[in-house]
């Protein structure tokens, strides 16, 4: 997912979608061990989706706490 769709979304929104990308990881991560996953790219893809959400967080955690610059 890019980030451009992502900063579309919410706190809530994205949190709830980070761990969902954490439990499909850790479950591709399973069947990788196992043998049963033969696309071996599918976890890096992962790990940069969730990078990618948990920089968007950061960004709008960031701007609501950032106080506004006042025109005086």
């Amino acid at each position: 997912m890019e980030a451009k769709d992502l900063r579309e979304l919410g706190l809530t929104e994205l949190n709830a979608r980070v761990g969902q990308w954490k439990e499909e990881l850790f479950r591709g991560k399973l069947r990788k061990f196992s043998g049963e996953v033969k696309d071996t790219t599918a976890a890096r893809k992962q790990r940069r989706d969730i990078a990618r959400a948990l920089t968007v967080v950061r960004e709008k955690t960031l701007s609501a706490l950032k106080p506004e610059a006042s025109n005086v």
